[in-house]
């Protein structure tokens, strides 16, 4: 067998040990809770957030902190895994994901509220007197997971019995209530169109959008006087590693021929992706492990993906925007939902042609078309999301009314 032969066949025995660790997992909260269930009740203002990826960002995090700042008395709970997420505010404490404490936790939580299938996948049941709020990790986005684009499995049962669970979605658009949630799994789920919390920093003050940019800059080395390229592209299971076919080093010249100054390339792979590549003649610095990606955005002076989702947060910046596929990377346009050129975002295959974007980028006529994708979609973001949500909360806790 070749080198590469026993590299293929480790990979694949350790993404089957993987997979039967997961399935265990389930397995065991499964058991656990039916055993649990009669001997734990519900408690009152009791609410778990349980994010996909484990770290303090998106919708959960700034639904929490909207929380702390109400003079109700609720028990807010994070679910983590491994290492407590970094910057957890007091106030909140977490719980390990599969554990007895968590399972226990979760059975007796009032409101639960997650961004993925998360509850269901673990086999966590929702109980009379639970309320269970979706926000989903993505908006205004291109890319499909619905049954058709990502096929029969373990995550398609989950999502399906998600869409069963399922008490409130919540949608920032038409675009979101339409397409994110009554084509897939909650077509019958009441969506509350009051936006996205993890956007409200988005609206914030020009001091504090300063003040996050500084606290980026002091954690990876970026000069003072230095741009920011936050490059972020989204998990494929068909791409690895450099595959994905950026040269950072052509990037950076271009940006800096046509916006000016230096630049620095800022990567954060997806979780399940590789780690950030230096090149010869770039600047570039791997921010894939920081937590929130919403103060990456603020601290951004251009965004540029392939087709993942927080693209479609960050051009509510209204700064540069770019989406990139490696020249003859071919995409399967049965996962997408609508084609990349029909996006705001100057659409470039290939170093070369991103570059000829960049150098030809109108400002004007950029901020005209996602001003008008934003109206068509009827987006709900203004700043105020966390709060409308927080309502919903509390109503679901006996707090206020409904």
């Amino acid at each position: 067998m070749t080198v590469w032969g026993k590299v293929k066949q480790a990979l694949r025995a350790g993404a089957l040990a993987d997979a039967m660790k997961i399935r265990l997992g389930a397995l065991f909260c499964a058991v656990v809770a039916v055993l649990m269930r009669p001997f734990v009740r519900v408690r009152p203002g009791r609410v778990m957030l349980f994010s996909y990826d484990h770290r303090l960002g998106g919708d959960l995090k700034y639904i929490a902190l909207e929380l702390l700042r109400r003079p109700q008395p609720l028990e807010l709970v994070w679910v983590a895994q491994g290492a407590l997420p970094a910057g957890l505010p007091a106030g909140v404490r977490t719980v390990q994901r599969g554990s007895l404490d968590f399972v226990r936790q979760a059975l007796g939580a009032q409101v639960w509220v997650e961004d993925s299938v998360n509850f269901a996948d673990l086999h966590i049941p929702k109980r009379m007197g639970q309320a269970c709020f979706q926000t989903w990790h993505g908006s205004l986005g291109i890319k499909r997971f619905d049954e058709a684009a990502i096929g029969p499995g373990r995550w398609m049962r989950a999502a399906r019995k998600c869409g069963r669970m399922t008490d409130y979605c919540i949608s920032n658009s038409r675009y979101d209530t339409e397409q994110v949630f009554h084509a897939t799994f909650w077509p019958h789920c009441e969506v509350l169109e009051c936006g996205h919390p993890r956007n409200d920093i988005l609206f914030g003050t020009p001091a504090h959008a300063a003040a996050v940019r500084a606290a980026v800059a002091q954690r990876y080395g970026i000069r003072p006087g230095e741009k920011i390229a936050l490059y972020a592209p989204t998990y494929r299971n068909d791409v690895q590693g450099a595959e994905y076919g950026l040269d950072h080093a052509m990037l950076a010249r271009a940006l800096g021929e046509r916006f000016g100054g230096e630049w620095v390339v800022a990567v954060r792979h997806h979780r399940l992706g590789n780690a950030a590549r230096a090149e010869a003649g770039a600047r570039v610095v791997d921010v894939t492990g920081y937590e929130d990606i919403q103060e990456l955005m603020l601290a951004a002076d251009v965004g540029l993906t392939d087709y993942s989702s927080w693209i479609y947060d960050y051009m509510l910046l209204e700064r540069p925007g770019f989406t990139f596929v490696a020249e003859g990377c071919a995409l399967d346009g049965g996962k997408l939902n609508y084609p990349l050129e029909a996006a705001p975002f100057p659409c470039a295959y290939g170093n070369t042609q991103l570059a000829g974007q960049i150098g030809a980028f109108d400002a004007d006529a950029y901020r005209q078309r996602v001003r008008a994708f934003l109206a068509r979609e009827r987006c709900s973001d203004d700043g105020h999301a966390a709060a409308r949500v927080a309502e919903s909360v509390l109503c679901c806790c006996g707090f206020g009314e409904g």
